[in-house]
């Protein structure tokens, strides 16, 4: 059967391990031509595999952003992915396991089943077209819920779980090749896996603090009428930035971003769609989480709703970046610290003063006495005087005049 007849997804190999040319290929119907030296052992045949002159078969499932190229996280990232492939461990016949696959596989059956070299067995499954899988914080997940939902763990004995999560691996094309399914991993039920595991992502913390609501309002403010519905974690509809998207069900709203399946990518961040207003949303929320904020070496200082200087410790005003101004306070794997432990250290480098100290008829926030700086703590404002000149006791508050009626009476 050839990969036309199978699936529009393709499988694509070279010739020895040494090499980086990949072409389109059909393991199932490739004939080896394997010297008897090579066989002689494990190790001996390795040492073939690698030199470049061997002419056998490697294949994968994988496909890079260039598709005549190995996939390699460095230079030729993965793009789409056309199958899965499993290794296991176990002794046992072809039969055997194609009676295994008929009572254990379910939904999720398997295109091919063959033997590896060292006598174990290899399970293909072949999707009805390619899945575009891009998005490098999606792979993880992706793979971890698709071996649980083909039970990959108890399908068969000694499940090679490194290779099925190393989607630059290459496999050495065996023997006896037989097909035991023709039913294909649907899209639908690809990407039905994939938005689950997007579930599991911990996504970057700049990618997932602005709430779903801000983004509700701007994509109806930039793109009105594009979306249908709630816009909400798991809200499925158009991918709206796209003025040729209809497919009510193409695209998935995430706490970061957009997971599309019918788009050059898979994934577009709110701060790719939304570049301006994210920028300046970050920069509100940051700039006034340390603006007007003051350390003097055991308190920090910020003004309360009316306007007064307060004194915080330091849980307390952690507390308040986290909750009024959104703050991620853990470090993802990446980084070396936090937005909150950026922020304390910004406050307690550039904003740092001597103490603070009331200065009733000081307008000034920070005062400068004898080479220090102080905060103005005072919570008492002198009432400013008019603009204009006006009559007595006019605007001007009751127990004022009544103190002056009360100083007439009594000189």
């Amino acid at each position: 059967m050839s990969a036309e007849s199978v699936s529009s997804a393709v499988l694509r190999g070279c010739p020895n391990q040494k090499a980086s040319q990949m072409t389109v290929c059909t393991p199932w119907s490739f004939v080896p031509s394997i010297p008897a030296a090579a066989m002689r052992d494990k190790a001996t045949f390795g040492s073939w595999a690698k030199e470049t002159t061997t002419d056998h078969l490697y294949y994968s499932a994988s496909e890079g952003i260039c598709p005549t190229l190995r996939v390699n996280k460095a230079t030729n990232p993965l793009k789409n992915l056309h199958g899965f492939i499993a290794d296991f461990d176990a002794k046992m016949t072809l039969n055997m396991v194609e009676a295994q696959v008929a009572k254990w596989s379910g939904d999720y059956g398997p295109t091919w089943i063959s033997r590896t070299f060292s006598d174990h067995v290899r399970v293909v499954w072949l999707f009805e077209e390619p899945l575009l899988l891009d998005c490098s914080e999606l792979v993880a997940p992706f793979l971890k819920l698709a071996a649980k939902e083909l039970r990959l763990v108890k399908f068969l004995p000694g499940f090679d779980e490194a290779a099925w999560n190393d989607l630059s691996h290459i496999y050495e094309v065996g023997r006896d090749w037989r097909q035991v399914g023709r039913s294909l991993l649907s899209t639908h039920q690809l990407c039905e896996m994939l938005f689950r595991a997007a579930g599991k992502v911990r996504w970057k913390s700049d990618a997932r603090l602005i709430p779903l609501e801000i983004i509700a309002e701007w994509v109806e403010q930039d793109f009105p009428g594009k979306w249908e519905g709630p816009f909400v974690e798991g809200s499925r509809g158009c991918a709206f930035f796209d003025p040729d998207s209809t497919n009510p069900t193409s695209s998935i709203v995430t706490p970061a971003g957009m997971i599309c399946f019918s788009q050059p990518k898979s994934f577009y961040p709110w701060q790719e769609l939304f570049q301006k207003r994210a920028k300046k949303y970050n920069e509100d929320r940051i700039g006034g989480a340390v603006a007007n904020t003051f350390y003097d070496g055991r308190y920090y200082w910020k003004k309360n709703g009316s306007g007064v200087f307060v004194h915080m410790a330091k849980d307390d005003f952690v507390t308040k970046l986290k909750v009024q101004y959104g703050l991620h306070a853990t470090k993802d794997r990446w980084e070396s610290h936090s937005e909150v432990d950026a922020a304390v250290h910004f406050i307690q480098e550039r904003q740092r003063v001597d103490g603070a100290i009331p200065l009733l008829y000081e307008e000034n926030d920070i005062i400068g006495s004898n080479g220090k700086r102080f905060v103005n703590s005072s919570r008492v404002r002198v009432t400013p005087p008019a603009e204009t000149e006006q009559e007595w006791g006019e605007n001007s508050p009751g127990w004022l005049i009544s103190l002056r009626t009360a100083g007439t009476r009594h000189p």
